[in-house]
């Protein structure tokens, strides 16, 4: 009775192990965006790990190293920290910040997804003395956290698309050459493990800029250096596993580069600009392609200062403000456009200084960032205005002291930890 007991407990066992390895529910193989499952392009900025995330109601995002909520409906921040005695980003004591449900602490260069009802972070990990970096997954009001991954290098850039976590990860190696990868890790497989999807082959290469659209994950591979000034848009299939240049007729080391892409109704845009020694563009040609970059189509031109930006609604044509052709600041402004590049609508940008970023967003907010030396700001625009006639009002969503946003900490044994 005893052994028959005992192997009915071990059946149990394996059938709930069998369950947690494909929890998560089967995920879908369309070459689209689907809500909920896939990474969201809409949120990606080039050359920065994403600081904002969308849920059902509402926004999170990132100030340095404190974590923020937003309602959709009223719009107002608020500190993802409920304990009542915490006084959060006002706290001087670096042994006690790490008390504060909100701090996390990402050496001022965070991460954020939303993906299946909870938030992901990276974070160093607590009391570790050579700063490690781990994978977190925290609970949607900030009270629980897990740790899912500990890397062996901080990655620079980062996306979660269809249950999976890729990344890319650098080092040196006995002769101090660059090694340099990505990684893939299956966040619904139990006791997974990172696999290498893909190894870059330049000389002192590096890998940057990974988003994700439909089965496509694109990324950047270049290498800046005495013998080489190359920049190579790549894009992987993550159900061949093959990866390929998605633009193959551009050639860095003459002056021309493409632009980051774009995608808006299935479809990439983006620009190829031929520069000059001192920064300034001789020609600029806009084209559209398919998602493997196919079928490449000459279509509308945009200025020679603009790159493009896209949601799921809208194509944009973003002045870039501190480009060397940049237009005066009272001419400089965010366009949105049609199909056939009409601008239907426009948002003035050049009184917002040169520090910030366009965050496309969803159906409902486009959010810009900025920073000087003492504040970091977000504004938002209501999509309702854009095809309305009349000015976009811009409001401010958000404002910090930079001096609030890192707070000094201490590592290893000297922590203060409270419940």
């Amino acid at each position: 009775m005893k052994y028959l007991k005992n192997k009915l407990i071990l059946v149990y066992i394996m059938t709930l192990l069998i369950t947690l390895s494909g929890c998560g529910g089967k995920q879908s193989t369309e070459n689209t965006y689907i809500k909920d499952q896939d990474s969201q392009f809409m949120y990606f900025s080039q050359g920065s790990s994403p600081i904002m995330a969308e849920a059902e109601n509402g926004y999170y995002f990132f100030s340095g190293s404190y974590l923020y909520y937003a309602d959709k409906n009223t719009m107002k921040p608020v500190i993802l920290c409920n304990k009542p005695n915490c006084i959060h980003d006002r706290e001087n004591d670096p042994k006690k910040v790490y008390n504060c449900n909100a701090f996390f602490s990402n050496d001022a260069s965070p991460f954020i997804s939303y993906y299946n009802g909870n938030i992901y972070v990276i974070s160093i990990i607590l009391g570790s003395s050579n700063q490690q970096t781990e994978l977190l997954k925290v609970s949607s009001d900030g009270t629980k956290r897990k740790s899912i991954l500990k890397f062996d290098v901080k990655p620079m850039s980062l996306t979660i698309h269809r249950g999976k976590l890729y990344y890319e990860q650098a080092a040196y190696d006995k002769n101090q050459n660059s090694v340099y990868s990505i990684k893939e890790f299956n966040l619904n497989k139990f006791n997974a493990k990172p696999k290498t999807i893909y190894t870059g082959t330049l000389e002192g290469g590096h890998i940057q800029d990974l988003m994700c659209y439909g089965n496509n994950l694109y990324f950047l591979e270049f290498a800046h250096n005495e013998n080489s000034f190359t920049d190579i848009h790549m894009r992987y299939d993550i159900l061949t596993g093959k990866a390929n240049r998605l633009y193959n007729d551009i050639d860095s080391d003459d002056l021309e580069f493409a632009s980051y892409p774009s995608i808006h109704n299935g479809k990439i845009y983006y620009s190829v600009s031929k520069y000059n020694m001192d920064g300034t563009s001789q020609t600029k040609n806009s084209y559209v392609c398919n998602l493997d970059g196919s079928n490449k189509k000459e279509i509308f031109s945009i200025d020679k200062d603009s790159v493009f930006l896209s949601d799921q609604q809208y194509l944009y044509s973003n002045d870039i403000i501190w480009s060397a052709d940049a237009k005066p600041k009272d001419q400089q402004k965010l366009r949105i456009l049609d199909n056939n590049g009409k601008v239907i609508n426009s948002i003035d940008t050049g009184y917002i200084n040169d520090n910030s970023s366009v965050i496309c967003g969803g159906d409902l907010h486009l959010f810009i960032t900025t920073s000087t030396k003492d504040k970091f700001q977000i504004f938002y625009a209501d999509k309702k205005q854009f095809t309305k006639t009349g000015k976009i009002e811009i409001k401010t969503f958000f404002e910090m002291d930079i001096d609030r946003m890192t707070p000094a900490i201490v590592t290893g044994n000297d922590l203060i930890i409270e419940n």
